[in-house]
């Protein structure tokens, strides 16, 4: 039961961060009226719920949900009744626990991206368009997330040490990859202008 209410209260994230953004974006909309830039608030919404809450917060929790799956059954001590399954333990892992966190990531990430469009819509902020390319985009977003957060999973299984130190491991990691990635933006941002400039 804790562990469901726990997994709902990560998942409501979804829902309060677009919130907060849609609100920090109202404030800065000015009242230009055409449509291009009404578009171009909407965007902006939307690149940072992919930035800070899909880039960023998501493999936290990830990892955070990882650890409670991986650690429950050894805290309460039924991982005993688990080996009475017939499945062997590369099958509980890989097929029951990793798809849950598929399961989880995507259904976050379409949350998140049907929040971030409610919230404009009352809000006013901005134009909400292209749902059908955005909503395709956040469902990729969601498995590749995890996928790329398999290695704190593996981690986290490998040390099988305490809950804490299992989400600083996720924490840190989610940072690690963050700024990676926001180097190579930087750096693609960069050749792009100086790509541009040279004609």
């Amino acid at each position: 039961m804790k562990r469901k209410r726990l997994i709902y209260a990560l998942m409501s994230l979804s829902l309060f961060f677009p919130l907060i953004l849609a609100y920090m974006a109202k404030a800065g909309t000015g009242t230009d009226t055409t449509e291009h830039y009404l578009q171009t608030r909407f965007d902006y919404v939307y690149t940072m719920m992919l930035g800070y809450g899909l880039v960023f917060l998501l493999p936290c929790l990830i990892g955070i949900i990882a650890a409670i799956l991986f650690f429950i059954e050894r805290d309460c001590d039924t991982s005993k009744n688990l080996r009475t399954i017939p499945v062997t333990s590369t099958q509980l892992i890989i097929g029951a626990k990793i798809s849950i966190l598929f399961i989880f990531s995507i259904a976050f990430c379409l949350i998140s991206t049907l929040s971030v469009a409610l919230f404009c819509k009352l809000f006013h902020v901005g134009m909400v368009y292209g749902m059908t390319y955005k909503i395709l985009m956040c469902l990729i977003f969601g498995a590749f997330i995890v996928a790329a957060s398999l290695p704190i999973v593996f981690l986290i299984i490998y040390f099988n040490k305490s809950f804490l130190l299992s989400i600083l491991f996720a924490f840190f990691y989610s940072i690690f990859n963050w700024g990676i990635l926001g180097t190579i933006g930087t750096s693609i941002s960069t050749a792009k202008i100086r790509f541009l400039n040279s004609f």
